[in-house]
């Protein structure tokens, strides 16, 4: 990789991709929902 800047570039996008699709609240927004209805409609 320290020889190829075309690699470490799209590898960057591709990981900034990633961390923007599993750890952020737009990428995780329908799971969040979906929890918050579950919860929502659980029987105590």
């Amino acid at each position: 990789m320290i020889l190829d800047a075309e690699l470490r570039k799209r590898m960057g996008e591709k990981g900034l991709e990633l961390v923007k699709e599993r750890f952020t609240v737009e990428g995780n927004f329908e799971v969040m929902r979906r929890e918050v209805e579950r919860m929502l409609n659980a029987e105590f």
